[in-house]
């Protein structure tokens, strides 16, 4: 009988500690925005609509960027994607869940934007710019270590109101972060320092 290369599960099992590390980085961003989208319908969770947003941008240039990096592998790109479609989901489920509260005539309760959040999607612009014009490791930095300003507004609200955000989403993107760096580290692209930026930093601000 002939083999059926489109069935051949053994294909989907990772085969190396860097592939390993890929698919959990990417395992466990999934299951931090099952929980947050979760906790998003419950109504335990009142997302800040500014962050989310910035991020929904932010997390597309961070993946374009970090994909030019020389040395940059579907392992270590894992992560990034598996991100970029969670931020897309919550986003999406945001916009979902007031559009339904519009309907019925009940009101969904965020945090409100503030005159400046808006100014912070700036440094992701001109990240997107520099990847145009080829400086996509640039690109990155620019994009990656300016994601603090982006994370004030929900810093801002829950030191103001702890309830506000829960701990669990918050856990599993952080292991996300670190499986992120052990798939650098055990990837074809160890050597190229500019890699290690991305995971290591959004695990610090994460956590």
């Amino acid at each position: 009988m002939d083999k059926l290369a489109l069935v051949d599960l053994l294909g989907y099992f990772p085969t190396s500690a860097t592939e390993f590390f890929g698919i959990a980085s990417m395992l466990c961003h999934f299951v931090g925005f099952y929980l947050y989208g979760a906790h998003v319908l419950k109504g335990r969770i009142k997302p800040n609509i500014a962050t989310w947003g910035m991020w929904l941008f932010g997390e597309i240039v961070d993946l374009i960027t970090y994909d030019s990096i020389k040395g940059s592998h579907w392992t270590t790109n894992a992560g990034p994607f598996a991100c970029t479609v969670g931020v897309l989901g919550i986003s999406t489920l945001i916009i979902f869940q007031h559009l339904r509260g519009v309907i019925k005539g009940t009101k969904t309760e965020y945090q409100p934007l503030e005159k400046a959040d808006k100014y912070w999607v700036i440094p992701d612009v001109t990240a997107f710019l520099l990847w145009l014009k080829g400086l996509g490791t640039l690109g990155n930095f620019v994009s990656v270590g300016t994601t603090v300003v982006q994370y004030l507004p929900m810093y801002r609200e829950t030191y103001r109101d702890p309830s506000t955000e829960q701990a669990g989403p918050w856990i599993w993107w952080s292991t996300a972060y670190l499986c992120t760096l052990l798939a650098v580290i055990t990837g074809p692209g160890a050597e190229s320092v500019a890699l290690y930026f991305l995971p290591i930093y959004y695990f610090a601000i994460d956590a």
